[in-house]
């Protein structure tokens, strides 16, 4: 199991949760998510399958894409949370699919507050 803090990014197209750490922010977090992804890379029967890891070197940033569940429907974009997470081997329609799973989530920090402004009316 893993224990990471990570700024929550977004859901993507299939309501999966990814988590996001630059290397400028969150330089710890990254790095570990870089060292996991390089054993991830190493494990011959996993080579073929998708990751839930990804690493750009080009921009300096790692993200994390959990696994669907209903206890991670409602987090805040921008928010930071602590994760507990592991990988699980799982077959879905004869297919093999490496899968990142929650195990734990605490909020450590909410998002910062965007000021949107006043609408300027004109007469």
């Amino acid at each position: 199991m893993f224990n990471l803090t990570l700024r929550f990014k977004s859901y993507d197209k299939f309501s999966n949760p990814v988590f996001i750490a630059s290397e400028k922010k969150e330089c710890k977090a990254y790095k570990s998510l870089c060292s996991i992804e390089k054993k991830l890379k190493k494990i011959e029967r996993l080579k073929d399958l998708f990751l839930p890891l990804y690493v750009s070197d080009e921009y300096d940033y790692a993200t994390l894409r959990l696994w669907r569940e209903r206890s991670l429907r409602d987090l805040e974009e921008g928010a930071t949370y602590k994760l507990v997470f592991c990988f699980k081997e799982k077959k879905i329609s004869e297919r093999l699919v490496l899968a990142a799973c929650c195990e734990k989530l605490k909020l450590m920090k909410k998002a910062p507050v965007y000021d949107e402004g006043v609408m300027l009316e004109f007469k």
